[in-house]
């Protein structure tokens, strides 16, 4: 009955060994996992700001460029009336 045992011993203990090892192994591969999602999901994160950012950018200065120029007599209205308490209320 010796050496048997010892078969029968390592045969019990292979299957919770088993099942142990891939639960470790299953663990580390969904980490991994979760994390290339993450830094894939940062990155078309990144990617959608860059792009709506630079299309603002550019609305931007399209409208820079086609905004019309102020006449010099309203300009001088304007900084008169920041300066006046009345108008700095109606602004609010």
């Amino acid at each position: 009955m010796g050496p048997q045992i010892y078969l029968i011993l390592a045969l019990l203990a292979a299957t919770p060994a088993t099942y142990g090892y891939m639960w470790v192994k299953q663990q580390i591969v969904v980490k991994r996992a979760y994390a290339d999602g993450l830094r894939v999901g940062a990155e078309k994160a990144a990617t959608a700001v860059n792009i709506a950012s630079g299309e603002r950018v550019a609305a931007v200065q399209e409208g820079e460029r086609t905004a019309p120029v102020i006449p010099e007599d309203r300009a001088e209205r304007i900084k008169k009336c920041a300066t006046q308490s009345s108008c700095r209320e109606r602004a609010r």
